[in-house]
């Protein structure tokens, strides 16, 4: 058996960090064309509908009071990610969840969504939204023991997708409840 590795979670603060971050953010879009291509789906339609915003637009969506981005370290290296972004007053968007393949099994996606539901919840979010392929089966039991229930798409899908497609959401007013150990 594996040594499960020193997890530490930060956010990106220099450009090495979010270099760093960019790196993961693109293992995650080959990762997910690798297996969407099978729909026969070119990888420009997969990065248009699911991954449209530039490593600048996620640092802008996730600094501040609105939004968070996590990068997790598994003795020291870059393991995976995590990170949330404002959809209005009362809700966020979980997005950019990535755990890279020899770190999986660990806890840290866990790990990584717990802190942002906590942080959200902070930052005064009732709500997180997500969505996520139907065919991320592991995803979606991680993310239904944090609380996240199936609901209908919160955002326009283009239809040659929408079958592919799962949408989720947390109250986060009762996260805590909800956020049982999915390691």
């Amino acid at each position: 058996m594996t040594r499960a590795p020193t997890i530490t979670l930060t956010s990106p603060a220099t450009e090495p960090e979010w270099h760093e971050a960019g790196i993961l953010i693109d293992e995650l879009v080959d990762w997910d064309f690798e297996r969407f291509r099978a729909q026969c789906y070119e990888r420009a339609d997969l990065v248009r509908a699911f991954y449209p915003d530039s490593l600048e637009d996620v640092r802008r969506h996730c600094s501040g009071a609105d939004g968070r981005f996590l990068l997790a370290r598994g003795d020291g290296d870059a393991a995976g990610c995590a990170s949330f972004r404002r959809l209005d007053d009362h809700t966020c968007e979980l997005y950019n969840v990535y755990v890279r393949h020899g770190y999986r099994g660990h806890g840290i996606g866990a790990l990584l969504l717990r802190q942002l539901q906590g942080d959200a919840r902070r930052a005064g979010y009732q709500a997180m939204y997500l969505e996520t392929a139907t065919y991320m089966l592991d995803a979606h039991r991680l993310y239904h023991s944090l609380g996240f229930e199936v609901r209908g798409h919160y955002r326009a899908i283009p239809e040659q997708f929408a079958a592919l497609t799962l949408s989720m959401q947390c109250d986060l007013r009762d996260a805590d409840a909800h956020a049982t150990d999915a390691s």
